[in-house]
C-alpha cells in the first residue's frame, strides 16, 4: 500500500505493515542536496509514525551523486531516529554486480539494528522477515 509519494521517492507499506520500502525514482539524477535529507527525514518519520520493525531502501533507480559528507550526515541525525523507535533491520536493494564492490569497500559501522544490502528484492523481504 502506498502511504507517500512525490516526484522522487514513493513510500509503500509491505507485508502487513511489517516493513516500509523506500523507493527512489529516475528524477533522483538533478535533485539537490535538500531533496535528500528532506527525503530521509520524511522516511524516518514514516517509520516512527508505523512503528515498523523492517525498513528497505531500493537504490536501483537512485542516480543522485553522494557525498561522504551525506553519508555521515545520515548516520549522525536519521539512523538514531530508527533506533529510536525500535527497527530491528533495514535493507538496500541495489543494483546488480554493486554488492560484492561494496562490501569491499565498507567500514562497518555499530547499530542497534541489522543491515544488508541485496541485489534482488525478493531476498531482501525474506531476509527483513525473518526474525
Amino acid at each position: 500500500m502506498t502511504i507517500y509519494e512525490h516526484s522522487l521517492y514513493t513510500f509503500e507499506l509491505l507485508k502487513d505493515g511489517k516493513i516500509l520500502l523506500f523507493k527512489w525514482s529516475d528524477a533522483t539524477e538533478n535533485m539537490t542536496m535538500e531533496d535528500y535529507q528532506e527525503a530521509l527525514h520524511n522516511y524516518a518519520g514514516f517509520g516512527t509514525e508505523y512503528q515498523v520493525p523492517a525498513m528497505l531502501v531500493d537504490v536501483r533507480n537512485f542516480k543522485y551523486k553522494m557525498t561522504p559528507e551525506l553519508g555521515i550526515w545520515r548516520d549522525e541525525h536519521i539512523s538514531p531516529r530508527y533506533a529510536k523507535f525500535g527497527l530491528k533491520k533495514f535493507a538496500y536493494i541495489v543494483p546488480l554486480g554493486v554488492v560484492a564492490k561494496m562490501k569491499d569497500t565498507m567500514t562497518p559501522i555499530e547499530r542497534t539494528f541489522a543491515e544488508d544490502y541485496f541485489e534482488d528484492e525478493q531476498e531482501s523481504i525474506n531476509w527483513l522477515l525473518n526474525h
